[in-house]
């Protein structure tokens, strides 16, 4: 199993802190599994750089299949993340089945009142909402599009530190056991639950 991450403005490349709960639940509790990160240009443009982060997404994801073609996929993205999360879900190489899961945090694209939605802040539209990628229908019971209550980047009304409140939050670990249920469901073996 892969978790294929995306980061946020300015994150480091090595990942954003956002989500590094997150993946360290998910790679405890499900052996062999290991995260990668979307290498793409994390500055302050939003219209070319997150669909440069969906290519290099496709371009890792081709280059796997070739290499490992039964392996699985969980996807993350924080904010611009995911913005690119939701771009590449539109250009996948690989099958659907191979999806496991896919967790978008202060999404700007977010929409409200969508299926996916599972935050407290499931009404608003995000910053960037007009221009927003949907999800194909096919992923959306695997997707986890969390916003929380007065985060600016996804609800537009707020504010930043919202924004940021999602590390080591109560809906962080949410999603962890979100993805740990989808991957239990998709690979139907018996995991040990970790911290």
């Amino acid at each position: 199993m892969r978790l294929l991450s995306a980061r946020g403005t300015n994150d480091p490349q090595s990942g954003s802190p956002t989500y590094a709960d997150l993946i360290k639940i998910v790679e405890t509790t499900i052996p062999r599994g290991s995260n990668v990160e979307i290498q793409y240009p994390s500055n302050m443009e939003y219209a070319i750089t997150p669909v440069h982060g969906a290519t290099a997404g496709v371009t890792y994801l081709s280059d796997q299949m070739a290499k490992c073609p039964k392996q699985r996929y969980v996807f993350v993205g924080y904010s611009k993340g995911a913005m690119v999360i939701s771009q590449l879900m539109k250009e996948l190489p690989i099958s659907a089945d191979k999806v496991v899961a896919v967790v978008l945090f202060g999404n700007p694209y977010h929409k409200p009142d969508a299926p996916q939605n599972r935050c407290s802040g499931t009404g608003g539209f995000g910053m960037a909402a007009t221009f927003a990628e949907s999800i194909p229908s096919q992923y959306i019971p695997l997707t986890y599009d969390c916003c929380i209550k007065w985060d600016l980047v996804c609800q537009t009304i707020g504010t930043v530190a919202n924004h940021r409140a999602y590390r080591g939050s109560q809906e962080e670990k949410n999603a962890a056991a979100f993805v740990i249920s989808q991957l239990r469901l998709k690979l139907g073996h018996s995991f040990r639950i970790g911290a």
